[in-house]
């Protein structure tokens, strides 16, 4: 166990280097702030990191950094100072609907949408020349579709959660073809969810698909948030919704579940789609609060973009 005198706070780390669990502080924040609860941090001291890994999944706490108040720090890493904490809000879920009893999981089906499927084969996102001439042949989009429908089947057959909230999936048409072809495996899912998509460039969805029937279905995620597009100049304020979200409730063991399933944005084009993706966390955070107060169980799940890479 190491000490060290000088925590980094949030101002002595060069932005670029921000761990990503940091840019997500703004969506913690609590009205009004809460001074006296001020925790020195540092961000690689394992404690320090699963108190602020909790406190985000508590979504109840503001932090402020400051100086040390007598803090000892151990030397570790945020992912696992991070996984700790996450690691404790699985066992409170597991406890409390006895353990094995529910499982539910997130995959990413990646390009798993007929218009943009032949990315999953190597080809690039807009087709030319010879490539484009073969993939608009009258049948063939179909057939490699059908082809990748079946390898995620797979995937999701051998998971065989109960609930799969899934990513990067097409329409309704799309999706009940991947759920045929999981069914050919011998799982089946009768209860389907698939987002209304207002990403009009990748045409991808969100997806529920579950054992256990869905009390509340929301096909989008209302609401908008307003960030800055650059950060020296607050005159480059724009707003933001999501543009794929999905909303739904089912009972376990007597339990209300609330899950959402959501694709945040990209982190590829750096601190304006960062300040974006956050904008739009925080759209989710405003949703799940009341009942998350009410002491339901709130789960958020898919591609949340969370780190680079």
């Amino acid at each position: 166990m190491d000490e060290t005198e000088n925590p980094l706070t949030y101002a002595q780390i060069p932005l670029p280097h921000l761990p990503k669990v940091w840019d997500y502080l703004g969506v913690v924040v609590t009205d009004p702030p809460e001074p006296e609860r001020e925790i020195p941090i540092d961000a690689h001291c394992v404690v320090c990191c699963f108190k602020l890994g909790w406190r985000i999944i508590l979504g109840k706490k503001k932090f402020l950094f400051g100086p040390p108040r007598n803090t000892v720090h151990r030397r570790g890493s945020m992912k696992k100072g991070w996984s700790l904490a996450s690691g404790v809000l699985a066992l409170l879920l597991g406890t409390s609907i006895s353990a094995g009893e529910l499982t539910i999981a997130t995959f990413n089906a990646e390009f798993l949408t007929r218009p943009k499927v032949h990315m999953k084969f190597g080809f690039p996102f807009n087709l030319s020349g010879p490539d484009k001439v073969q993939w608009d042949a009258p049948g063939f989009r179909d057939r490699k579709f059908n082809e990748a429908a079946k390898a995620v089947a797979r995937v999701i057959a051998g998971i065989s959660a109960d609930v799969v909230a899934l990513t990067e999936v097409g329409n309704r048409q799309d999706v009940l073809e991947l759920v045929n072809e999981i069914e050919q495996l011998g799982l089946r899912y009768d209860h389907i969810a698939v987002c209304n998509c207002t990403d009009h460039t990748t045409q991808q969805h969100v997806a529920v698909l579950s054992k256990l029937q869905l009390s509340e279905v929301l096909i989008s995620i209302s609401g908008r948030e307003s960030y800055d597009r650059e950060l020296d100049d607050p005159e480059t304020e724009d707003d933001t919704g999501l543009s794929k979200g999905l909303f739904v409730t089912f009972q376990a063991e007597g339990k209300k579940f609330n899950l959402y399933v959501v694709h945040l944005a990209s982190e590829r084009k750096g601190h304006e789609q960062d300040a974006q993706r956050i904008a739009q966390a925080s759209i989710i955070r405003r949703h799940y609060l009341p009942v998350l107060n009410a002491g339901e169980h709130v789960i958020v799940a898919g591609d949340l973009n969370d780190h680079r890479g």
